[in-house]
């Protein structure tokens, strides 16, 4: 029966990986492993995952900060479904998989990318899309919880344009929701993906995140023709929520819709000014 080992590393996009029954993977930071975690508490060939009779299993390779299950150092993990092993400092979850789950999990994704590519399609063939529309898209494709729009090109200068998922109270105190922190990273042009928040040594310990319970984040710069127009912001207070490397790859495609509309609304307005000047100097 295949698996599933979801790699849930704290400043980027968790990776999913499906790995074949009767076989045998290599997991550690060295890129030359078959399963890849660039981390620092990770030794460069850290442990084995094998399936054997019916059984999966993970051993570690004498790495220096071996493997941790139940709050317990282990020298070898029974892996049963749902299973959280840490690989060093980062937790590794193991999902095991029928034919039709996979199926389902596959088929799934398709829709998800079909969706995206749709909504970027749209975004080219007319300027009056709707932005709270998108930003709807956006939590219903990567089943997060709230998401927002800040126009500005600095942190001072940022103001809430749109918001879905919060209360009408929120709303129109147009004041923003989230976390402050990821604000300031975005800024400076960076995307910030943001997976178990606990952990990230920045983030964890801000006023914003722990008032909000937040679990997950993603912060992007909103960039077109090379201008900064704004930030793109979405978050999630599901315990253990995830961004996987397929979120991130569908948000950017939204990002990019965004990013294009606002550019286009921009564009209007000056040409509407324009318009109006030169009536008035005829």
């Amino acid at each position: 029966m295949p698996a599933q080992l979801i790699v849930i590393t704290p400043k980027r996009a968790a990776e999913q990986v499906i790995v074949a029954d009767q076989s045998s993977y290599l997991i550690g930071r060295a890129a030359d492993n078959d399963i890849v975690i660039a981390e620092p508490s990770v030794s460069r060939q850290h442990a084995r995952l094998t399936h054997e009779e019916q059984l999966w299993l993970m051993n570690d390779l004498n790495s220096v900060n071996g493997l941790r299950s139940n709050g317990l150092q282990q020298q070898c993990c029974f892996l049963e479904d749902g299973a959280l092993v840490l690989v060093g400092n980062v937790p590794v979850l193991f999902q095991q998989l029928g034919t039709q789950q996979l199926q389902q999990i596959l088929q799934y994704d398709g829709w998800r990318k079909q969706q995206a590519r749709q909504i970027q399609q749209q975004s080219l063939a007319k300027h009056d899309a709707d932005i709270n529309d998108l930003l709807s898209q956006a939590l219903t494709l990567c089943q997060m919880d709230r998401a927002a729009i800040l126009l500005g090109c600095e942190l001072s200068s940022l103001k809430l344009h749109s918001s879905v998922g919060v209360s009408k109270t929120a709303r129109e105190g147009a004041t923003f929701f989230g976390s402050l922190g990821a604000l300031q990273t975005a800024i400076g042009c960076e995307t910030l993906i943001v997976n178990d928040i606990s952990q990230h040594q920045a983030l964890s310990q801000r006023a914003s995140v722990k008032r909000n319970n937040l679990s997950a984040l993603a912060c992007m710069p909103l960039i077109c023709q090379g201008q900064l127009l704004g930030l793109f912001y979405i978050d999630s207070q599901q315990p253990s929520k995830f961004l996987s490397s397929l979120d991130v790859e569908l948000l950017q495609t939204l990002v990019e819709s965004i990013s294009l509309y606002l550019l286009s609304q921009q564009i209007d307005q000056q040409l509407h000014y324009i318009s109006l000047n030169s009536r008035q100097i005829s």
